[in-house]
Parts: structure tokens; C-alpha cells; sequence
């Protein structure tokens, strides 16, 4: 039994966020522009990686192009939704698909940040761990942070039962926290590798230490926006 009223929506289905509310799908007022600048940004950006992926070879670069597709989908979601608000559909994969897309691209750091261990140290290690292995823990890790907060972010969406949308938040809120963690984990392991590479002659250059400065930055934006 819905346990909320229903409201009388304004322009474009507008209702103010309110818990008692049925049909308030949305906890701010969604931007037509800033959604759509953001999709048209994110489209342009799978794009470009796409590109690069064929015309290098990098098969795996696919995991990168899934999180700028979700995270375009995301967007074209919400601009859609910007202006029928009271589709509850179009509420429900803008916001599942934007928490879940950096998992994607957490994924793809992992991978890449192995790669660069793999290719430029000669024990091909950090902190004792294989550059194979790492790939496989973290990658993992990564895969049960996405299910918990797929099954949480799907709960969240039950306005019927308000018992299980806490319960969602519950789980989602771990999710974050596991994902957090190993993050902040992996974060230090890239830094270790960074100070490292200063010390191997053939890694000794500017391409290299370019890439991992920036794996550092996505892994830090990565943990500001968990945050958020």
C-alpha cells in the first residue's frame, strides 16, 4: 500500500522534493541546458574514445567507452526528464545510470595503471602483487561494488515501501564505502608506482609519468564525487 500523496505538478511536471510526495521524482530542479551541455560533452568524449581505441588497438579501452556511453545516457536521460518530470522511467535510469558509470572508469584506471607496472618495471610488481593479479583483484572488486550499488540504487527507486528504499540506501551506502576504500587503496599503490618509475631508467620520461598523474587525478575525482 503507497503510503505518499500525490501532488498537483507545475511546469514541465515540476514537484518540489518532499518523502510524503508520489510523484516527486526529483530532489532539485533538473537543468534543460546543463544536462544537455553535459551529454553533448560525455557523447563527444565516448567518441573520441571509441577512435583511439580502434585506430591503437586497445580492445580494452572498451571498458572506458561503456562508463562516457552510461554517463552520456545518464545525461540524455535527465534532459529528457527536464521537461516531463512526472515520467518516472526516465528519473529512475538517469539516476541509476550516473552512480554506476564511474565504476567504469574506476575499472579502466585499474587496468591501466597494471599495464603501465606490467610494461615498465622489471619485476612487474607493486607492493608484491603481480601486475596480473592486480588487475584481477581490483577489476573484481570492482564488480561487487557495481552489483551492490545496482541492487541498492534499484531499492532506492521503491516509493511504495519505504522500509526497503531505506534499506537501498543502506546497501548503496556500503557499496560507496567498499569502493571508497580500495580506491584510496589503489590510489596510494599508483602514487608508490609513480615515485618508483623516477627510478627506472627506460620509464624515466614525460609519457609516462604524464599517464599516471592523471590516473592519480581520476582516482581523486573518482573519491571526491563518492563523497558528494
Amino acid at each position: 500500500m503507497a503510503s505518499c500523496t500525490s501532488a498537483v505538478p507545475g511546469i514541465h511536471g515540476y514537484v518540489p522534493f518532499d518523502p510524503n510526495t508520489c510523484n516527486s521524482n526529483y530532489q532539485y530542479y533538473p537543468s534543460f541546458s546543463g544536462n544537455l551541455a553535459f551529454a553533448t560533452v560525455f557523447g563527444l568524449s565516448t567518441i573520441a574514445h571509441l577512435i583511439e581505441a580502434i585506430v591503437f588497438r586497445k580492445k580494452f579501452c572498451w571498458v572506458v567507452i561503456m562508463g562516457g556511453a552510461w554517463e552520456t545516457g545518464a545525461f540524455i536521460a535527465r534532459t529528457l526528464g527536464s521537461r516531463d518530470q512526472q515520467e518516472e522511467q526516465l528519473a529512475f535510469w538517469g539516476q541509476l545510470l550516473f552512480i554506476l558509470a564511474p565504476l567504469w572508469v574506476n575499472a579502466f584506471v585499474y587496468m591501466t595503471v597494471a599495464r603501465m607496472v606490467h610494461f615498465g618495471l622489471a619485476d612487474k610488481q607493486i607492493w608484491n602483487i603481480k601486475a596480473t593479479k592486480l588487475t584481477v583483484i581490483f577489476v573484481w572488486i570492482d564488480v561487487i561494488c557495481f552489483f551492490v550499488q545496482a541492487g541498492g540504487g534499484g531499492m532506492l527507486s521503491n516509493k511504495d515501501e519505504p522500509n526497503i528504499a531505506r534499506i537501498g540506501t543502506k546497501v548503496y551506502t556500503a557499496g560507496v564505502a567498499i569502493q571508497m576504500t580500495f580506491v584510496i587503496i589503489f590510489g596510494a599503490m599508483t602514487a608508490w608506482f609513480y615515485r618508483r618509475i623516477h627510478q627506472v631508467p627506460r620509464c624515466n620520461n614525460g609519457r609516462m609519468k604524464g599517464l599516471t598523474l592523471v590516473m592519480l587525478a581520476v582516482l581523486l575525482l573518482i573519491v571526491v564525487g563518492l563523497e558528494t
